[in-house]
């Protein structure tokens, strides 16, 4: 199938309609409240343009009966499973400190998860229920689409195909409503499979696979070249244009109806079949490469946005997206819009390049036996792997400096934020608060952290009593013996105290800026303890460099440097006093790893220095 870069930068913008959707604003005019308080129909977007790509790319080869179902699963597997379980553990990790073990997460590693009534409130990566439906879609295609060729040569081109996606729109229906008679028993017996009426008709295949058939029906038009005779024709690119502000409009007046029907979910989820005639009519418009819309949106900028979308849209609710973009820009009530998007983006844009991509092309390459390694412009690539690597490396050792660093005092605070810091806050407490409560200290608004009406008080603190240092313990329980401090639930406005009183209170908000600031200053004053392994990393690097160099590509380097960060945290190696010794042994190992023999060495010199011809991106 030819390159269409348009379809892809349309996954752009429908990621940026969930992101909409997610944290629309409130009280910004009818027009806001449609386009974004309904931007749940990008996923409708999605759907529609998986079954058009999908069946656009293989129906073709199934057609001709050459299946390759191994080759077709592997490369749906190799596109959505990789980074799906990286944002899972890690997202997992961050909010409950444990990795997805166990039955409870079962069903989320087996994307089984949106089949399974409530359990939806409770996913750790909550816009992954539609992988459920894309993996229902991708193991149901092979067999359509059998279907579908045998029913064109018998019924022909165009009946035979509309009838079999009838069918089997149909036929699902009508299995999700028999499964909906059994709802309450399984209910009772605690199974919660299919028990939700509206979580079945709107969040699995038996009430959505209407979406994919639409698209299956325009990859379908596409296929039988009429759709590229009437863009060829002397007015194709005004026809797509027409075509594209038709779909466009059917989508805003789903959008709008919904809004209207916003008391009633199942009423207002019945528009979003036109909602996906819509996003139909746009893909199709948008297979014209000469139209002005296709050519704007090839721009190469929107395009690698499109292929960002699916990290996009994995983590844009969880610790990665929103937390991290709030914790990082602190006081999330004054975050615009536009710069939760750009944080997001970079984020995203991160993890297409460090997991995604890269566990794409390793997975692809295994499949097909083919070496990982292949001779390169040497000189670039081994700059690049050992500036990557070493980098991690120092990365690793800040974690461990900046963890062993004693806690500054109060006295330390004062000279390094000074006195009108709006990161220190001073009170004096003399007695317990109204109705005998335990002392609290009120939390500053342009403290607080989080999503807008989700806030909540800084995840970390340092707190001084009478120039003593308090233990924060967040929103654990008192300490049974004091002095500590802590939130009574995740969401309180004030800080709790176990102090002896009267006391004079100091509470500083460790904010990124203020935490560099502080570690800079015991850096300042103990050098040593930042630089003593670099001169022991930069010999084993001239070595590295001396003995020939690695052969591993930009990106296979940049998985490996986030890979061992992210075990370092993970496994918080770095909280340890013995931690720099594992620096050593990891460069050792990376050297041993990616430089090559005398032998092998020779042999990769002599091929062609290009890089490995890899898979197109899907």
């Amino acid at each position: 199938m030819a390159d269409m870069p348009a379809l892809t930068s349309l996954r752009a913008i429908a990621a940026l309609l969930v992101v909409l959707y997610h944290f629309s604003p409130h009280g910004q005019g009818r027009l806001v409240e449609i386009v974004c308080g309904q931007g749940h129909v990008g996923v409708t977007v999605f759907f529609v343009l998986s079954g058009f790509l999908i069946t656009a790319r293989y129906y073709p080869e199934i057609e001709r009966g050459e299946h390759r179902l191994g080759e077709y699963f592997v490369r749906r597997a190799a596109r959505i499973l990789p980074l799906y379980f990286f944002v899972l553990t890690l997202s997992h990790l961050m909010t409950r400190g444990t990795p997805p073990l166990g039955a409870v997460p079962l069903a989320e590693w087996t994307l089984t998860h949106a089949l399974f009534g409530s359990s939806l409130e409770d996913l750790t990566v909550l816009t992954s229920w539609s992988l459920t439906l894309e993996e229902c879609f991708y193991a149901s295609a092979p067999l359509v689409f059998l279907a579908l060729a045998r029913l064109s040569r018998g019924l022909g081109p165009v009946r035979g195909p509309a009838i079999g996606l009838t069918g089997v729109a149909a036929g699902l229906g009508l299995v999700g409503a028999v499964i909906l008679q059994f709802s309450v028993p399984l209910a009772a017996a605690d199974l919660n499979f299919l028990a939700d009426p509206l979580l079945l008709r709107s969040f699995t295949i038996f009430g959505r696979y209407f979406d994919f058939a639409l698209g299956t029906a325009a990859g379908l038009l596409f296929l039988s070249g009429k759709v590229e005779a009437v863009w060829r024709a002397p007015r194709g690119g005004l026809y797509s244009t027409v075509l594209a502000l038709a779909g466009a409009g059917l989508l805003f007046t789903a959008q709008a109806l919904m809004v209207l029907q916003l008391a009633d979910p199942n009423a207002q989820w019945r528009w979003n079949m036109l909602a996906a005639v819509g996003s139909a009519a746009i893909v199709l418009a948008l297979t014209c490469a000469h139209a002005p819309l296709s050519r704007l949106l090839s721009a190469a900028g929107l395009v690698y946005l499109g292929r960002t979308s699916y990290a996009l849209y994995l983590i844009q609710t969880g610790p990665l997206g929103h937390e991290l973009v709030f914790w990082l820009l602190p006081g999330g009530d004054g975050v615009h819009l536009i710069v939760l998007y750009l944080g997001l983006t970079a984020i995203s844009a991160l993890l297409f390049e460090l997991v995604e991509e890269p566990a794409r092309e390793t997975v692809l390459a295994l499949w097909r036996r083919k070496p990982l390694l292949e001779a390169f412009p040497r000189a670039r690539l081994r700059a690049l792997s050992v500036v990557i690597l070493l980098g991690a490396l120092a990365t690793q050792h800040a974690l461990w400096a900046a963890h062993t660093v004693d806690a500054p005092t109060e006295a330390e605070v004062e000279r390094v934020l000074g006195p009108g810091s709006r990161s220190v806050l001073r009170m004096e407490i003399a007695r317990t608060t109204e109705g005998g409560k335990e002392p609290r200290v009120p939390i500053p608004p342009d403290w607080l952290e989080g999503r807008p009406g989700k806030q909540h008080g800084p995840t970390s603190l340092l707190v001084f009593a009478d120039e003593r240092p308090v233990p924060f313990l967040g929103t654990g329980e008192p300490a049974d013996s004091p002095p500590s401090a802590w939130y009574r639930w995740p969401r309180v406005p004030f800080l709790s105290l176990d102090v002896d009183l009267p006391a004079r209170v100091t509470v500083v908000d460790r904010d990124l800026p203020t935490a560099l600031a502080l570690a800079g200053s015991h850096f300042a004053e103990a050098p040593l303890r930042a630089a003593a392994p670099l001169p022991l990393l930069g010999l084993i690097g001239l070595l590295w460099w001396r003995r020939g160099g690695a052969i591993w590509a930009p990106r296979t380097s940049l998985a490996a440097a986030a890979g061992l960060v992210f075990l370092w945290l993970v496994t918080a190696a770095y909280q340890q006093p013995w931690a720099p010794l594992l620096l050593p042994l990891e460069v050792l190992a990376i050297t041993w790893l990616a430089v090559p023999s005398r032998g092998r060495t020779r042999g990769a010199a002599a091929t062609a220095a290009a890089p490995i011809a890899l898979p197109e991106a899907e």
